[in-house]
């Protein structure tokens, strides 16, 4: 991802100068992102079973049950979101005729391109 112009954070997508370049891990990228950008960053949840875009665990909770069209206060603390890392692969497979059979892309780049709320499930 880097170039002439420096790196893309994984987080949001905003550039990091040429001379940040040396901020390789996640963590550090997005520290450095969060201090520089009004953008609000979305990671990716997962509870074993369900994957979410939010903006964290309790966003959580709340867009899985946009989702679903429960109530998030039902589940009191029952449900545990934990956040994926932004480098993580993940692969998301297409039952549906017609589409392609899976992708594979980082948890930082599922968040960006698909927005906030639910993302796929092992269970339908």
């Amino acid at each position: 991802m880097a170039d002439d112009q420096g790196t893309k954070c994984m987080a949001c997508g905003c550039d990091i100068p040429s001379d940040q370049a040396c901020l390789t891990r996640a963590s550090d990228l997005k520290a450095f992102c969060s201090d520089r950008c009004s953008k609000t960053i979305l990671r990716v949840f997962c509870n074993d079973y369900d994957w979410v875009v939010a903006v964290d665990a309790k966003d959580a909770l709340v867009a899985y049950c946009e989702y679903t069209g429960e109530n998030p206060t039902d589940y009191g603390d029952d449900i545990e979101w934990e956040q994926c890392d932004d480098d993580s692969p993940l692969k998301i497979s297409e039952d549906a005729p017609g589409t392609e059979p899976s992708k594979t892309k980082t948890c930082a780049e599922w968040a960006r391109e698909h927005g906030r709320g639910f993302l796929c499930s092992t269970e339908y």
